[in-house]
Order: C-alpha cells, then sequence, then structure tokens
C-alpha cells in the first residue's frame, strides 16, 4: 500500500502474532501422571492397547499426532533408546531418547515380529489410526479419569512443550524438543503460568533482599521437590530424601544468626 506521499508505510505487510487459542489449556503435571497410569494398564481389546500406547509415546516425546499416526518400525533404535523420524509439517528429521524405561518396554512389544515398513501404531485392520476416532475416544477417556479440560492428540503436544518449559525456563530448549522451525512457533505453544510469574517475583533482585533468610530457604526446598527426584526410577529415592536434609540442614547452619 502508498500512501498519497508515494511512501510506503513502515510496517505495511507487517503481520501479527497469532493471538493463543483459548480453548488450549496444557495439562499439569499430576493429570498427565494420572492419564500415564491409566494408559499403563492392560487393555482389554488390541484397539484399546494401541490406543493406550499411542498416548504413552505422545506424552513422552511430544509428536505431532500425524507423525505418530504414520511412525513405522524402522524409526526405532531399542540399543541406543532412540526414535527417528522426519516430521510430515516441516520436513525435519527428528530424534528422540526415549528416557522412559515403560515406553521403551511399549515399543519392544509393538516391534515384535513386525517388519521396518509396519506401522507401529496401526488399527485393527493393520492401518493408520484416523484422528477424529483417536480423538473421540481420548477425550472420553480423559473425562472417565475426572480430567474436565478437552483432552486432544495437540493438547498433549501443547502439555509437552508447556511443562518442558515451566522445568527448564529456556525457550530454545523446548523449541528443539518439540522439533520446530521458528521461535515463534514455540511462543504459540508456552506461556508463562502464575506459579511462574510467581515465583520469578519472588526471585528478583529487587525483592530477595528483603526475603527472610529461612524464608529463601523454604522456596530452595520446594523447587528439589518440584523435581521429583525420589519418584524418578533412576534414582535411590532413599538416598535422594537424605540427599534434601543434608542440604536443607547445610543451609540453615550457614545463616548467620
Amino acid at each position: 500500500m502508498i500512501d498519497r506521499r508515494g511512501v510506503k508505510p513502515f510496517l505495511d505487510g507487517f503481520k501479527p502474532l497469532p493471538e493463543e487459542d483459548p480453548d488450549i489449556q496444557p495439562l499439569t503435571i499430576d493429570e498427565i501422571k494420572l492419564i500415564k497410569s491409566a494408559c499403563q494398564k492392560k487393555g482389554q481389546t488390541y484397539l484399546e492397547q494401541t490406543q493406550f500406547d499411542m498416548v504413552l509415546f505422545a506424552i513422552d516425546t511430544g509428536s505431532r499426532y500425524r507423525d505418530i499416526q504414520d511412525f513405522t518400525i524402522k524409526g526405532i533404535n531399542l540399543p541406543a533408546k532412540e526414535i527417528t523420524y522426519r516430521q510430515h509439517k516441516t520436513g525435519k528429521k527428528i530424534i528422540i531418547y526415549i528416557a522412559d524405561d515403560y515406553l521403551l518396554s511399549v515399543l519392544e512389544r509393538r516391534i515384535k515380529g513386525k517388519s521396518p515398513d509396519d506401522l507401529v501404531f496401526p488399527n485393527t485392520q493393520g492401518k493408520i489410526m484416523y484422528q477424529p476416532d483417536f480423538s473421540e475416544w481420548l477425550t472420553n477417556f480423559a473425562k472417565s479419569l475426572g480430567i474436565v479440560t478437552r483432552v486432544s492428540p495437540h493438547i498433549l503436544r501443547h502439555s509437552y512443550g508447556q511443562n518442558a518449559y515451566d522445568r527448564t525456563g529456556d525457550i530454545y530448549l523446548t523449541q528443539g524438543l518439540l522439533g520446530q522451525k521458528s521461535i515463534l512457533s514455540t511462543l504459540r505453544y508456552v506461556k508463562n503460568s502464575r506459579v511462574k510469574l510467581k515465583k520469578a517475583q519472588k526471585n528478583h533482585p529487587h525483592v530477595t533482599m528483603d526475603i527472610p533468610p529461612q524464608e529463601m530457604i523454604e522456596m530452595i526446598g520446594k523447587d528439589f521437590d518440584g523435581y521429583m527426584l525420589s519418584e524418578d526410577k533412576r534414582f535411590d529415592p532413599l538416598k535422594i530424601l537424605k540427599l534434601k536434609h543434608v542440604l536443607m540442614e547445610g543451609l540453615y547452619e550457614a545463616l548467620r544468626i
């Protein structure tokens, strides 16, 4: 667009960032744990078992449904604990490290006796699981668990990104985990939660000088608990509890009072 002076306005052609979708409410860590626990039970039918396995895969990898839908056996490398695929949307090659032992056992079960080009999560006819059918099942499944938030395959991906950002505080690392080309896309996936903003305000250098030392130590203890190391199978829970005790005790001893 040219104005009457023959000058093109500076912002002409500028496209604002898409607004956040108010219907997208990422699941909390507790809700994710509830869904994972329910999906680790044996399905009553082949179809339900496949649906359970797909949910676990989506939760632990943050993959788009389209990529999960077409995921083939050849993309699984169990010895390296890695999966590889090329995203439909971006064409980008994605490599994901599988840290969860249960998901590894799921993949080991699903590749047994299969050919490299076979689907990992086929329907009862051995073909792709269509998203509308899966989405409807997932929504009803979440409701049966008491989760009132609308749950869909894309909500699982959003939750993966949001919870990664909440834990790391690193938007670029979150971008890498989601396999997104543009940081602008990642910004649509994550937002600062009230808890995160409250924590940032409490830890701001203008404020911390006035926070009582005992309260600061309690905040450190809560941050330690937030990593849930005592529930991580890779750590000895008793040693983790002992470590926290030693840490807190050492901090209190270090107080100059």
